[in-house]
């Protein structure tokens, strides 16, 4: 994923094909799955997605992910520039980059 600097929202989807989705635009459907996705990947519950565990999501689909690429990952989707990626976040990364297939 491509790194963003931390609160850019200019410009349109068709030049920043991973410019996330407004979360108001992205159908209910699609938020529901999001949302599961999301609580099972914050194992902690904190309402933000940490690299650990985005680690341990991609380590137990069987995909070798390294902190670094994790921490990486987190900071293209970081919009707040917390270090955490909310729920937000995580559905217009998604919804983005699923319409963009």
């Amino acid at each position: 994923m491509r790194k963003r600097p931390h609160g850019n929202k200019s410009g349109d989807s068709a030049s920043d094909p991973l410019k996330p989705i407004a979360i108001e635009d992205i159908p209910p459907h699609d938020l529901t799955e999001y949302l599961d996705l999301f609580k099972t990947i914050d194992r902690d519950s904190s309402g933000g997605i940490e690299t650990v565990e985005l680690v341990y999501a991609f380590n137990s689909m069987g995909v070798d992910a390294s902190p670094g690429d994790m921490h990486r990952l987190i900071q293209g989707m970081d919009e707040s520039g917390d270090g955490n990626v909310d729920f937000r976040e995580f559905a217009g990364c998604l919804h983005a980059v699923t319409i963009e297939r």
